[in-house]
């Protein structure tokens, strides 16, 4: 957890977990943490909770917490602690890969992952997907997200947190994929200001993983293209139409498990 006061120091405070818990234990521990000083202070910090189920509960209960203003996105200063959040995890040592004799000289093999953005015509709020070869599918939904292009790009960085090693990105957004694999230091003119810094860390990530983001056209018959437009849909539906948890949930498992019948075919 980054946080930055009212004096401008930023401080990281790290929060571990053993193997027999699961992730949100260790995400409310932080916000825990955290909202014990936020009692304390003068002011109502703004706080970003980059976990899509824990930030979905505490602001569906956001009344209970008034000491914190909790947001969808982290926008303005949160985005910069954001990513000093994210360097500040520990890296998965290299030597770790030759634990398993099964694998030593073997090349780490490049992981597909297809993403997508859905988003009304009109309205606020952006569904995004990240669907990977193993039929693991991830989503978020971005309410305060007007951008289709931004809400693209947002997905990949999702991709690229909850995967490790290197990625083979697969996006149908041409313009996303040109700027990601560029080194063009101008932002685009579809990339809100309030998200430069954190585009550009997403552009940074990709480079230090070896990660690549290949473009394909959309609704050509790619399966895992087509599995990440088929999710980042349901999500802004589900969210849009507040579907219960346990319905989307089944409907997300359902195209991973049509997205890795499709590729083995």
């Amino acid at each position: 957890m980054t946080y930055q006061g009212i004096d401008g120091h930023t401080t990281t405070v790290p929060f571990e977990r053993d193997h027999t818990q699961r992730a949100e234990a260790v995400v409310l521990d932080a916000f825990e943490h955290f909202y014990a000083l936020a009692e304390q202070s003068i002011i109502r910090p703004a706080l970003y909770i980059d976990h899509s189920g824990v930030r979905a509960e505490t602001r569906r209960c956001a009344a209970s917490f008034p000491a914190v203003v909790l947001t969808a996105s982290p926008l303005g200063c949160l985005s910069e602690l954001f990513h000093a959040a994210g360097r500040a995890l520990p890296e998965v040592p290299k030597s770790s890969k030759n634990h398993d004799p099964t694998r030593s000289g073997k090349r780490e093999s490049i992981l597909q992952v297809a993403t997508d953005a859905s988003k009304r015509r009109g309205r606020a709020g952006v569904g995004i997907s990240a669907v990977d070869a193993a039929g693991r599918v991830y989503v978020d939904y971005l309410p305060e997200v007007e951008s289709i292009n931004l809400g693209e790009c947002l997905a990949i960085e999702m991709a690229v947190r909850r995967h490790t090693g290197q990625l083979e990105i697969l996006t149908d957004s041409l313009h996303v994929a040109t700027y990601l694999q560029s080194n063009d230091p101008d932002v685009p003119r579809w990339l809100i200001s309030s998200h430069a810094g954190r585009v550009r860390a997403l552009r940074e990530k990709l480079q230090r993983t070896g990660s690549t983001v290949r473009w394909v056209r959309g609704h050509d018959g790619h399966p895992l293209n087509e599995a990440a437009h088929r999710a980042a849909i349901a999500v802004r539906r589900n969210n849009e139409f507040d579907v219960s948890p346990t319905v989307a949930s089944d409907m997300y498992r359902r195209i991973g498990g049509d997205a890795v019948q499709l590729v083995a075919a």
